[in-house]
């Protein structure tokens, strides 16, 4: 649960970095909106989802730098889940008051909407439903019907007021709110949580400040909102303000004239797609290495006979080490001086089959075998060849087949088994 929720406040964090630097204060409110939805969608979601093995194995093997990358960070997530077992009922206890205190507050606010609603004058006008009422301090919205405090029902700025409100309900700005209060419920210990609550109440109140503005002019609007500003407090977080401060802000965005933000948002969408992908990538291989951490070939079982300090015989089972293969250890299987030797040997060894470069046929192909404990390549398999390629995956088991030992894997200080996928790549140079 820890490591949830702290890579929701990291992903979070990062999207909101990106508004911040390219869409906050542009006049893209729209846009604004919907990219702090989705991207609030993505933090909370992205987490529990991970991409297919094969296609981890495919786009990230390829690379065999990058893969060792994940694998590291894999260990050190899996460490810090480790760590959290021993702290989980506190944990659990601390997370289940903030939720139910979030939740609460959300009942709490449907309830006083409606004994404010019960208690109010209703009337029905072309704009929809209209509560006045004597309990509330400030205008605010709720779906389809509008709260206006009593003492402004003679005032001037009431047909400003209820244009105001009617942006909300038309826009559909109560389903965000309760939205954004939900996921504060929920991720209450997330503070990134927070900030995107305060800017999609500021986008709304953009969004309800232009529509409002298309039928009154700017000066107008301003000055009679400025006459009546008050500082009131709507009764629940559920609404929105009238009043909604920073009033400057509004002001300046009603003033500031709209740019081409191909850019901003061309860039925003890139960026978001490569960490959403660079997490479900970090994700697949995190969760291929808790499922299958290791398999057991041959006979890993012993039955064997132990002499208890009683004097009695007891039968116990032994485990073989020998015969557990690892997917992933703290330190990977290495060729004999590297990388780059590992390409020499490959480059020096490989002969192009003549039938293959006759039909021009190439591609990547790729292996899989098991470095032993002591170095030796063993259970060597062809797991992907190109389209009529079987000659090219013939080639390269002939040729890793012949490989020196390699350097084994290390785990827990001690080697061990390790299987390995290794990728070997066929081009005709014309």
């Amino acid at each position: 649960m820890i490591f949830y929720f702290l890579k929701t406040i990291l992903l979070l964090g990062i999207f909101y970095a990106l508004y911040t630097l390219l869409l906050k204060g542009e006049k893209i409110v729209r846009w604004n909106r919907i990219y702090l939805i989705i991207s609030s969608v993505l933090a909370v979601v992205l987490p529990l989802i991970s991409l297919p093995e094969t296609f981890i194995l495919r786009a990230l093997q390829l690379n065999i730098h990058f893969v060792h990358a994940l694998q590291n960070l894999v260990n050190y997530s899996q460490a810090l889940q480790q760590k959290e077992f021993d702290f989980a009922k506190i944990i659990l206890g601390m997370y289940t008051v903030g939720l139910l205190w979030g939740l609460l507050r959300m009942a709490l606010g449907f309830v006083i909407i409606y004994r404010v609603k019960e208690h109010a004058k209703k009337e029905i006008s072309a704009e929809g439903n209209v509560y006045f009422s004597q309990s509330i301090e400030s205008p605010f919205s709720f779906f389809k019907s509008i709260f206006i405090p009593e003492n402004c029902r003679k005032k001037e700025i009431l047909p400003v007021i209820i244009r105001h409100e009617l942006a909300h309900v038309h826009l559909h700005h109560s389903r965000d709110k309760i939205y954004f209060s939900l996921l504060q419920a929920i991720c209450w210990m997330n503070p990134f949580v927070y900030f995107y609550h305060k800017e999609i109440e500021l986008v709304h109140e953009f969004e309800a400040d232009a529509f409002t503005t298309e039928q009154i002019a700017n000066e107008d609007y301003i000055n009679n909102l400025l006459q009546v500003i008050s500082y009131a407090q709507t009764p629940t977080l559920l609404v929105h303000p009238f009043f909604h401060h920073p009033i400057k802000t509004r002001i300046a965005m009603l003033y500031k004239n709209p740019k081409n933000s191909f850019v901003q948002k061309t860039t925003v969408v890139i960026a978001g797609i490569i960490i959403s992908l660079t997490l479900l990538c970090m994700q697949s291989v995190a969760q291929t290495n808790s499922k299958s951490k290791y398999e057991i070939k041959k006979h890993p079982n012993d039955t064997v006979a132990v002499e208890m300090p009683n004097g009695n015989l007891d039968t116990r089972v032994a485990k073989h080490d020998g015969d557990i293969i690892y997917k992933y250890v703290e330190s990977m299987p290495e060729f004999n001086g590297g990388e780059t030797a590992l390409m020499k040997y490959l480059s020096d060894h490989i002969q192009y089959p003549v039938s293959a470069g006759n039909n021009n046929i190439q591609g990547r192909v790729i292996l899989s075998f098991t470095v032993k404990s002591d170095g030796e390549i063993a259970d060597i398999i062809v797991v992907r060849t190109p389209d009529k390629g079987e000659e090219l995956g013939k080639e390269a088991l002939r040729v890793v087949s012949k490989m020196p030992k390699w350097k084994p894997g290390q785990q827990n200080g001690k080697s061990v088994n390790v299987n390995f996928t290794l990728p070997i790549t066929f081009s005709l140079n014309k």
